[in-house]
């Protein structure tokens, strides 16, 4: 079977079989060529403000690097030099803080932490200078000798330390924490064989005097109080049978009588001011160093301070001892006894005209500090010690009598302050009191006495 014949007709295919050229106006790739000009443009004006923006940033954390860079070595004054390295590392970080918080690379809180850290490094260093000023102060900016310190290694280290942060041998780091170090010399044993040296914090440094400021050991010697104290037990002891005479050299020697020493240390002990003696860290280190007690053993105790004071009634009678409580030309009395009387009676009677007037005043003084209370005469603390100041200048050493059941000053012992001969002491009661009779007594202990007694017959009472 043959198939059949298929055979193509004719069809007009119109405008698609002959098209129409389309005429290119511009449209869209103009567009896009005018979009791919602004992009560039743009990129252009962009690149042009972060380069602004970056050399903005740049001045800004350049100026920042060197105010804060002056500010350290101004701080740290003699140690700037040897630091030189480290101050530029601090600068450098506090410059580029400015900077990436100008470029918004660190945002205000993490810029607000490197700030603080940089502006309390500053103000710690500002304490540091301070400290400085007055390490090179003390001791007129000169060593100390190293013989002068308590004996215990941390007054040495004190006193190197001093040293080294007064020369400026001081090397600056920065540690692993963020803390700033510093390196100093330090006292060791082997101090002249070896460098010695030691790493502490800057907060450290600056925060605790002891670091820097070394401990002088006590010397009686230097204490004045003590040497005061000794003087004023010295005038009281007068007529207390403390004292023996003795002839040496052609003079006529009074002096604290040796063979009586446990006497005069129950008479230093029943008078002495001891709680005044030592001041300051004195106690402690009469207690530690000169009772060898040991460094550290000081705890305040009364048990302690009654041990002080023992020993301070020991050294004070020791001081006594050394006391001359008068030195004369000797006369023989068979020879001269006459010419002497006649001439100590001389001194004395010119002595008690000079304090004459302070006399008066003083008996006048007393007469309107005198406080009375349910019939009886008496002087409270403080009109006391104005009334002890007063006697001072009427050349008289008053020593309070006390009431001690009724807890009030009742009298005074009368002791010439200066004086050629020994008077012993006055007794004046407030109860009593009359201002004539203490005139005299006053006239009498300050003008001296003669052979025992008083002058009252050579003075006129009115």
């Amino acid at each position: 079977m043959s198939l059949p014949k298929v055979s193509y007709g004719n069809y007009n295919y119109g405008q698609y079989a002959n098209p129409t050229p389309v005429k290119y106006k511009g449209g869209l790739g103009e567009g896009l060529t005018g979009l791919a000009a602004g992009i560039i443009a743009g990129k252009k004006k962009k690149k042009k403000e972060e380069k602004e923006k970056l050399e903005a940033a740049d001045t800004t954390s350049a100026i920042a690097e060197q105010k804060y860079q002056a500010a350290l070595n101004e701080n740290i004054g003699k140690a700037r030099l040897q630091n030189q390295k480290w101050v530029i590392e601090q600068k450098e970080g506090y410059g580029n803080a400015v900077r990436d918080y100008k470029l918004g690379k660190i945002d205000r809180d993490t810029y607000l932490e490197k700030m603080d850290y940089y502006n309390t490094l500053l103000a710690n260093l500002g304490t540091f200078k301070e400290q400085i000023t007055t390490i090179s102060k003390m001791n007129d900016g000169q060593d100390i000798d190293l013989s002068l310190l308590r004996s215990n290694p941390e007054a040495y280290r004190a006193e190197m330390h001093r040293r080294s942060l007064r020369d400026g041998n001081v090397f600056i780091s920065t540690g692993e924490n963020g803390q700033v170090m510093l390196d100093v010399g330090t006292w060791s044993k082997d101090l002249g064989k070896e460098d010695s040296r030691i790493n502490v914090t800057l907060q450290q440094a600056v925060s605790d005097p002891r670091f820097y400021t070394p401990e002088l050991s006590y010397n009686q010697d230097l204490n004045k109080n003590f040497a005061t104290e000794v003087l004023r037990l010295k005038e009281l002891s007068q007529g207390k049978g403390l004292h023996t005479a003795i002839v040496e050299d052609g003079r006529d020697i009074v002096k604290f009588d040796s063979s009586k020493q446990n006497e005069i240390i129950e008479f230093v002990k029943n008078n002495a001011r001891l709680d005044g003696v030592l001041i300051g860290n004195d106690r402690r280190k009469y207690y530690e160093d000169n009772m060898g007690n040991g460094f550290g053993t000081w705890k305040n105790t009364e048990e302690q301070n009654n041990l002080v004071d023992q020993a301070l009634a020991t050294s004070m009678t020791e001081g006594l001892m050394l006391q001359t409580i008068s030195n004369t030309k000797h006369y023989d009395p068979k020879e001269a006894s006459e010419t002497r009387a006649a001439e100590i009676r001389r001194l004395a009677l010119e002595n008690a005209a000079k304090y004459k007037t302070g006399a008066k005043a003083l008996a006048e003084f007393i007469a309107k500090n005198i406080t009375e209370k349910d019939g009886v005469k008496f002087m409270t603390t403080q009109q006391m010690q104005l009334t002890m100041q007063e006697a001072l200048k009427a050349g008289l050493i008053f020593s309070p009598i006390m009431d001690t059941e009724a807890g009030q000053y009742v009298g005074f012992n009368v002791v010439p302050q200066n004086k050629l001969f020994n008077p012993g002491a006055a007794p004046l009661i407030l109860d009593g009191y009359d201002q004539g009779f203490a005139e005299i007594t006053f006239q009498n202990q300050a003008g001296l006495v003669v052979g025992g007694n008083p002058l009252t017959n050579d003075l006129d009472p009115n």
